[in-house]
C-alpha cells in the first residue's frame, strides 16, 4: 500500500470512483482492504450520515418552512421534491461500493493457490450479499423517509430560516452578490446562505440616464427631493433591522409613483413582495401567514387602498421600528424573526390614520404632485427602463444605500411640513370642532359649562356622514375628546356630559369654552 495513501483512504477513493488501481494491488493490500469496516454501516443511521457527505453542504433542512433547501448557484426551497431524489444518490453510492467489493473478489480469485484466499473470499461474498440486500432495502418508501428524518437530525443540516439572507449589507444578484457598503461584487458561495436574488446582474459600468431623468421629472426637478428618493430607495434595499418608516406615496392621477415602485419591485424580485393594502389595514385577519412570507424581504409594496380604510396600528407597530415578530407558514411551525423590510403604500388619497403618536412617528408621507401630460405618456416606460437600464438602476440603488449609510434618511424640511399638515387634516375630531364649532377660551364660568355627550357625539357622526368620512365608535370619539383635554363626567341626573363645553345652538354651531385645566370633572370616567 502506498505510504501516502492509507488503506481506508484507498477504499474510500475506490468507492467514490476516484481510484481504479485495484488491479495493481498485491494480496496483502487486497486482504487489508477487504477486512476494513464500511465507512458508513448498512443501517438507516449509516445512510443518513452518508447522505451528509454526499450533499457536500449543499442541502439543508429549514424547520420553519417544513422543507429542504438546496444550493444551485444560490439556495432554493425544494418545491419540486428534488431532495426526495437524494435516495437515488444514496443508491448510486452504495452500488459503487458493491462494484468495488466485486472487483476485490475477482482480484482475490486471481491469486489462485498462491495464497490462502478462501477465508477472505468468504468474507467478501458475505459483504456483497449484505450490500445487495441493502440496495434493495434503501429503495423502499419506508427506508427513504426514515433516512430522510435521520438526515435532518444530523449536525449542520438544520438551518434556521432567519439565517438566510440575513447579512444586512449583502444583496443577491443574478451573477453573484453585491456588498452595499462599497459596491463590491462577490462570488456567491453556499456558506453565505443567500436564498434570494434580484432580477438583474451586476455590471459596475452600467448607467441609467433615462431613469435618472424620470426621477427628476416626477420630483419636479427638485434636486433635494431627488437625492432624498435615492437615499430612501437605498435604505429599502439594505437588510438592516432598524427601519423605522411606513412609507405612503400619495397623489392622484398619472404622476409616476406607480411606475417607480413597480419598477423597483420588478428589479428587487425575490427581495420584494407586492400585495394588497389590507395587510396593513383593519380589513384582513390571519396576518401571521402573510408575515411568514416577508422574511428577509427588503420592500413590501401595497397598491391603492379603498376610501375609508383605516391603518392597523398594531400591525404597523409590530413591523416598523419593532422587535421580532411572530409568523407561521401554512405547513410550518410558528417562528420569530426580525423584520428588515420597508412597507410602501401607493394611494390616491390618505387613509384613516389613528391619532396615535406612536403611529405617526412611524409614517413617512411622500406627495407626488407631478402630472404626466398626454404627449409624455409612455405605457411601456417601466418595461423599457427594466430591459435597457436594469443594471444601471441597480448601481443607482447601491449608491443610494451608500448615501443612506453616510447621511441617514435626512428627510427634507418641506416634506416634514407637509406631513404635519396631513396629520392635522387627518384629525377628524379636531377638524369637526374647527369646521362646525366656535371656540371661546373664557374660563370665568367654567364650572357651569356642560354639553350633553350624546348630542356632541351625534353631531360629530352627522358631520362625518356629510363629509363621507369613516365613522368611529362612540368609545373612540370619547377617547379623542379626552386626549384633547376635555373632561367627561356625569351631571346630577347621571347623564354623560362633557365639562367645559357649552352648546349655544346645535343646529347652527357649538360654542366650546375650555375650562380651567385645574378644575376636575364632577365624576371622572
Amino acid at each position: 500500500m502506498s505510504e501516502t495513501i492509507q488503506p481506508r483512504d484507498t477504499l474510500s477513493l475506490a468507492i467514490s470512483g476516484q481510484l481504479d488501481a485495484i488491479e495493481k494491488l498485491d494480496f496483502n493490500q487486497v486482504r487489508e482492504l477487504c477486512y476494513l469496516d464500511p465507512d458508513f454501516d448498512y443501517t438507516d443511521s449509516g445512510n443518513a450520515k452518508l447522505q451528509v457527505e454526499l450533499v457536500e453542504n449543499k442541502v439543508v433542512w429549514v424547520d420553519e418552512l417544513g422543507n429542504f433547501a438546496f444550493h444551485e448557484g444560490r439556495w432554493q426551497q425544494d418545491v419540486n421534491g428534488a431532495t426526495i431524489r437524494l435516495a437515488d444518490l444514496l443508491l448510486q453510492r452504495r452500488k459503487q461500493e458493491l462494484s468495488v467489493y466485486r472487483k476485490l473478489e475477482k482480484k482475490l480469485q486471481s491469486f489462485g493457490d498462491e495464497f490462502n484466499t478462501k477465508p477472505v473470499i468468504r468474507m467478501v461474498e458475505a459483504r456483497i450479499k449484505e450490500l445487495v440486500q441493502h440496495c434493495k432495502k434503501v429503495q423502499s418508501k419506508t427506508a427513504i423517509f426514515a433516512i430522510r428524518e435521520l438526515f435532518k437530525a444530523q449536525k449542520g443540516i438544520t438551518v434556521p430560516l432567519a439565517t438566510f439572507d440575513s447579512k444586512a449589507h449583502y444583496i443577491g444578484v443574478k451573477n453573484g452578490i453585491v456588498d452595499l457598503r462599497n459596491g463590491n461584487f462577490i462570488t456567491n458561495k453556499p456558506e453565505y446562505l443567500m436564498m434570494k436574488s434580484m432580477a438583474v446582474s451586476f455590471d459596475k459600468d452600467a448607467t441609467c440616464p433615462r431613469f435618472e431623468k424620470f426621477v427628476s421629472e416626477i420630483m419636479l426637478g427638485n434636486k433635494e427631493m431627488v437625492a432624498f428618493i435615492q437615499r430612501l430607495v437605498g435604505q429599502m434595499i439594505l437588510g438592516i433591522s432598524n427601519k423605522d418608516k411606513f412609507v405612503i406615496l400619495i397623489g392622484s392621477g398619472l404622476n409616476g409613483k406607480s411606475v417607480l415602485i413597480d419598477l423597483l419591485v420588478q428589479i428587487l424580485a425575490d427581495y420584494a413582495e407586492q400585495t394588497e393594502s389590507d395587510i396593513f389595514t383593519d380589513r384582513r385577519n390571519n396576518k401571521e401567514y402573510f408575515k411568514a412570507e416577508l422574511v428577509a424581504k427588503r420592500l413590501v409594496s401595497m397598491n391603492e387602498s379603498s376610501r375609508g380604510d383605516k391603518l392597523d396600528s398594531a400591525m404597523i407597530k409590530s413591523c416598523v421600528r419593532s422587535g421580532k415578530v411572530v409568523a407561521r407558514s401554512p405547513h410550518g411551525k410558528p417562528f420569530t424573526y426580525q423584520p428588515m423590510f420597508t412597507p410602501v403604500l401607493s394611494t390616491n388619497f390618505l387613509l384613516d390614520i389613528p391619532q396615535d403618536p406612536a403611529v405617526w412617528e412611524r409614517l413617512l408621507i411622500v406627495p407626488f404632485d407631478y402630472v404626466v401630460t398626454d404627449n409624455k405618456r409612455d405605457p411601456k416606460l417601466k418595461e423599457t427602463l427594466f430591459k435597457e437600464e436594469g443594471a444601471g438602476i441597480l448601481n443607482w440603488m447601491v449608491k443610494g444605500a451608500q448615501m443612506f449609510l453616510n447621511e441617514g434618511l435626512n428627510v427634507p424640511e418641506e416634506l416634514l411640513a407637509k406631513q404635519d399638515g396631513y396629520r392635522r387634516k387627518s384629525d377628524k375630531v379636531a377638524q369637526f370642532l374647527t369646521d362646525s364649532c366656535t371656540e371661546n377660551v373664557s374660563i370665568k364660568d367654567a364650572l357651569y359649562l356642560q354639553a350633553s355627550y350624546n348630542q356632541l357625539r351625534d353631531g360629530f357622526f352627522i358631520w362625518c356622514k356629510q363629509n363621507n368620512y369613516p365613522q368611529p365608535t362612540s368609545g373612540e370619539f370619547k377617547e379623542e375628546l379626552r386626549k384633547k383635554g376635555y373632561k367627561i363626567g356625569k351631571d346630577n341626573k347621571g347623564s354623560l356630559v362633557v365639562n367645559g363645553v357649552s352648546i349655544s345652538d346645535f343646529t347652527t354651531y357649538i360654542s366650546l369654552k375650555l375650562h380651567d385645566p385645574n378644575i376636575e370633572s364632577v365624576i371622572g370616567l
